[in-house]
């Protein structure tokens, strides 16, 4: 049974999130692809904060992909502006309908 209100230790924590990390670089994708399936499966949140949850983490580790990316010296694709106003309105979109 899911408890929202599920009490985690940091050594847990950091556990998950290194395993997710580490997952998220080798294959090249979002971190909440496996953070989610993650903390649902620990029962440390129903599946709608689960996914909740997985947003900021997958906004911060974009950052730090971006970072790590600039560091060894590759750039943008040329048409990065033009695509990310759609992927957010997509991802507004997804939202709206999912609520």
């Amino acid at each position: 049974m899911i408890d929202d209100g599920a009490t985690v230790r940091p050594i847990e924590a950091a556990s998950v999130g290194a395993v997710t990390g580490f997952m998220s670089g080798l294959t090249g994708t979002g971190g909440g692809v496996f953070l989610a399936p993650m903390l649902i499966g620990l029962g440390w949140g129903a599946p709608r904060h689960a996914v909740g949850m997985s947003a900021p983490f997958i906004l911060a580790s974009s950052i730090v992909a971006r970072v790590g990316t600039v560091l060894v010296g590759q750039v943008p694709a040329p048409d990065t502006a033009l695509l990310a106003p759609f992927a957010l309105l997509a991802a507004a979109a997804g939202t709206a309908i999912g609520l």
